[in-house]
Order: structure tokens, then sequence, then C-alpha cells
């Protein structure tokens, strides 16, 4: 019974680290398209809170799950999520300054065109 814990627990960190790639992936990308639309600062917010929780994250399977650590983890996350919320804040306050429904599709603010 106790290989299955240890099964478990392997399955729940390795799907954890398969998350935070592609996470990492997509939220790079979105940084890049900030970036290439003049959006500099949200992009380096973006990129600084993602490092952030990168490193913390390492720092966890490092040093073996700290308590510290682990509650510096999840505030990372939570910092991550709240920089998002300010990306997709600005975007839409943007967009709807240039017009009030044609940059919307779906709920999603899309990009200015340079």
């Amino acid at each position: 019974m106790a290989n299955s814990d240890s099964d478990a627990r392997t399955a729940i960190h390795m799907t954890h680290r398969l998350g935070a790639v592609l996470v990492t992936l997509v939220l790079m990308l979105l940084a890049w398209q900030l970036k290439r639309h003049g959006l500099s600062r949200l992009a380096g917010l973006l990129v600084l809170a993602l490092g952030v929780q990168i490193s913390l994250g390492i720092s966890n399977v490092v040093f073996h799950l700290p308590l510290l650590v682990a509650v510096a983890h999840n505030l990372g996350g939570a910092a991550l999520l709240l920089s998002l919320v300010l990306i997709n804040y600005q975007l839409r306050s943007a967009a709807s300054l240039v017009s009030p429904a044609a940059h919307v599709h779906a709920g999603f603010a899309v990009l200015p065109s340079k």
C-alpha cells in the first residue's frame, strides 16, 4: 500500500511539472506578444512573476518541500494570476478605447495591430 501512495505522489508531481512547462510556454508567448505590441512593462511584469514562480517551484524540488517555500510558491501563483488579471484589464481597456466592440472576440481582448 505504501508503494501505491508513492506512485500517486510521483504522478501528481510529474503532472504538476508538465502543466508548469505548458503554462510557461503559453505565458512566454503572451509576454512576447505584449512586447511586440509595445506593452513592454506588462511583458516584464509577466516574465518577472513567472520567473519567481519557476524559481520557487525548483526550490521546492531541490529542498524537498520546505513549508516556507511551499507557501511562497502558492503566493507566487496568486501573484502570477493577479498579473494576468491586470494584463487582461489593460488589454480590455485599450480595446474599448479604440473601438467598444471591434477588438473583443468571445470574451477575449485582442491585441490592437500596430
